[in-house]
């Protein structure tokens, strides 16, 4: 893994970060849902989101930067990201503050990235979804509402859970896969 990677089409990242000073910075069901539809409004259509879970404190996303970057030179996409990853946390920024009548910065300086190799994507996917246990919030990480772990009993037409299920080759080992991870994360 290489971090701190530049951007570039149809590579895989791992997009991290967490609040200013361990405050809790998603306190209610509407500022999860708020940052996820902040997040579509303003990153869709740079790149695709594949796994993503969300906690009290931070939030950690596998992304694919999708490829319609037509002739730009990799110093404008990552520009063009950053630029528009910025409008997106300070949107949610914005609104928390407004909402929680407070000031200041919400999430740390800058959020962090890792390029990821395919042949890590399953675990990767299975690291992101076991937040919620290893933090002991939930039991199962199919329990944990703040993640892209529960789309697999959604619908099967969703491109995000096609996407994911296509390291797991299918829901039964998707589903499979985690099951035994949280069965040994409960024994540790």
């Amino acid at each position: 893994m290489q971090t701190k990677a530049f951007f570039r089409p149809g590579n895989y990242y791992l997009i991290f970060n967490h609040s200013n000073g361990g405050e809790i910075i998603f306190k209610k069901d509407a500022n999860y849902y708020y940052f996820l539809k902040k997040h579509g409004q303003y990153m869709d259509d740079l790149w695709q989101l594949i796994s993503y879970c969300i906690l009290p404190d931070s939030y950690v996303m596998l992304i694919r930067v999708k490829e319609n970057f037509e002739g730009m030179h990799w110093h404008e996409i990552n520009k063009t990201i950053y630029m528009r990853f910025g409008h997106f946390t300070n949107a949610y920024a914005k609104a928390f503050n407004k909402s929680y009548t407070r000031r200041g910065s919400v999430f740390a300086r800058r959020f962090r990235r890792t390029l990821i190799d395919q042949e890590n994507m399953k675990l990767e996917i299975i690291n992101i979804h076991q937040l919620p246990v290893r933090h002991q919030f939930v039991t199962s990480s199919f329990e944990w509402k703040f993640s892209s772990c529960n789309k697999v009993y959604g619908y099967s037409h969703d491109s995000q859970l096609k996407h994911m299920l296509t390291f797991f080759e299918n829901r039964e080992n998707f589903i499979a896969l985690h099951t035994e991870k949280n069965t040994q994360d409960v024994a540790a």
